[in-house]
């Protein structure tokens, strides 16, 4: 049997009939990996979203209650207009976790999982709550 000659550090050695080359084949799964994991945090992110304007929702929808009661609501559903911060905020600290792996991949992952965070809570009081706090307003002064 012949005996391989050691590989050197930083170098790439390709032996006939083994494929590619081990550097890129580490780099080929480590995008695959990064997609994977900000994929995820979209995907976590979006039900985040859907779910709070649920909730903001069944404050819209609900006429029967005063509009009173409907703006006090409102505030109470606060802690809920924070949540895509605070899932933002999760998905970095998991994102610091990973590092360990791969860091490339989890700084990614963490500057993703930030601002999709920051720009879900901003469209949600910006696009759903403002308005919705406007109109109940005008019907308390009218």
């Amino acid at each position: 049997q012949a005996v391989r000659p050691p590989v050197e550090a930083g170098a790439v050695a390709t032996v006939a009939g083994e494929g590619a080359p081990a550097g890129i084949v580490a780099r080929g799964d480590s995008a695959f990996l990064s997609g994977v994991v900000v994929l995820l945090s979209l995907v976590i992110h979006a039900l985040v979203w859907f779910f709070v304007r649920g909730k903001l929702r069944l404050v819209e929808d609900d006429e029967r209650a005063s509009t009173a009661l409907r703006l006090k609501r409102l505030e109470n559903l606060d802690m809920f207009l924070d949540l895509p911060l605070f899932t933002g905020l999760a998905l970095t600290v998991v994102a610091f976790s990973l590092i360990t792996l791969d860091a490339g991949m989890s700084r990614h992952f963490a500057y993703t999982s930030t601002v999709v965070g920051i720009l879900s809570a901003v469209s949600l009081r910006i696009r759903y709550l403002y308005p919705l706090k406007e109109r109940l307003i005008q019907q308390t002064v009218s």
